[in-house]
């Protein structure tokens, strides 16, 4: 990495670095970085890993969903998992294998008071409405350009969409605070109060959106897995064989595929025990009635056919509508 970034040349394939982003030195030093360890998948000089990326950033939309509904929701006004922008720098700078599992014991620190569970489930009309449209036009879009076929050479447009991804969890956290003003200043001028429950569509909307997105994802993969005929495209080796390859003899592609994959793996684990622990947060609270290892098989089974970051979506829609259930009996 330190050869490339000094040389600003791919030493095993003929691409020159592209050094300059936003003519800040600092700035650009740090995006060079990033870029040199997304480029040996986005180049596409290994069919498998080029995949792998796509459904690793893509996946990962579920997870930015969920954070980002959780950061909206009023009984997190004072949580640590309220802000979303200190881990995105952490974990876009020292890594998601290390920041993500640290969010989720913070997730957990929070929800083990049982006065945590008698604050507001509701997050403020606006701020539903903005999360759908941020979410697509701040990750999901700018993911998406990254594995686009361009035709500038030395790939200099992929390497600025690449280095433009880099803040994108950031893009979705301005783009809701955006777009909750905008939807503000529209209902300030209705008189009537929207009613305890009016986000539930929106969230139903954002999570089922991020559900289809990552599991139709997901079934291509496994089409993909099952009759591609190129070998790049097995599971093992998009997968499995670059966490195992000898440091001596791998290529920095298999190097960074590695890296990607140990990322990947610990991200999506732990997503998952993050996932039953929802609906054990749940059962301990008394909000749903549910056997706990039917949930882990479901999960299990869930994780296999439509993949973790369904999974994912797919849990957090189902908790919310039991966290409205005592609100409608309340009501009623």
């Amino acid at each position: 990495m330190e050869r490339i970034t000094t040389t600003y040349r791919f030493f095993e394939h003929p691409l020159s670095l592209r050094t300059t982003y936003t003519g800040i030195a600092p700035v650009d030093q740090g995006l060079s970085f990033l870029v040199t360890a997304f480029m040996n998948a986005a180049s596409g000089w290994d069919a498998g890993f080029f995949v792998f990326l796509g459904y690793f950033l893509v996946s990962f939309f579920a997870i930015l969903t969920v954070w980002a509904v959780e950061s909206c929701r009023e009984r997190n006004a004072r949580a640590l998992t309220r802000f979303t922008y200190i881990y995105a720098l952490l974990y876009q700078t020292v890594g998601g294998a290390v920041i993500i599992p640290i969010y989720y014991l913070a997730y957990l620190y929070d929800t083990s008071s049982n006065s945590y569970w008698l604050k507001p489930r509701t997050i403020p009309l606006p701020y539903a409405k903005a999360l759908l449209p941020a979410l697509i036009i701040g990750y999901l879009i700018p993911t998406v350009l990254i594995f686009l076929p361009y035709s500038a050479p030395d790939m200099w447009t992929t390497q600025a969409v690449v280095a433009f991804w880099q803040p994108s969890p950031w893009y979705v956290d301005i783009l809701i605070w955006v777009f909750a003003k905008l939807y503000s200043g529209r209902s300030s001028t209705k008189s009537s109060s929207p009613n305890r429950n009016s986000d539930i569509p929106y969230l139903s909307r954002t999570y089922l959106t991020s559900f289809l997105v990552t599991g139709m994802l997901h079934l291509f993969m496994i089409y993909l897995i099952l009759f591609s005929p190129n070998p790049e495209h097995s599971f093992s080796h998009m997968f499995l064989n670059p966490l195992f390859y000898s440091s001596t003899q791998m290529s920095m592609v298999q190097g960074m595929h590695g890296i990607f994959l140990a990322d990947f793996w610990i991200i999506f684990v732990s997503s998952l025990v993050w996932a039953y622990l929802a609906i054990w947060d749940l059962k301990r609270m008394e909000l749903a009635d549910i056997n706990l290892r039917t949930a882990a098989l479901l999960i299990a089974i869930g994780t296999v056919a439509v993949g973790p970051g369904a999974v994912v979506a797919g849990t957090w829609y189902w908790r919310e509508k039991r966290l409205i259930e005592p609100e409608k009996e309340k009501e009623g």
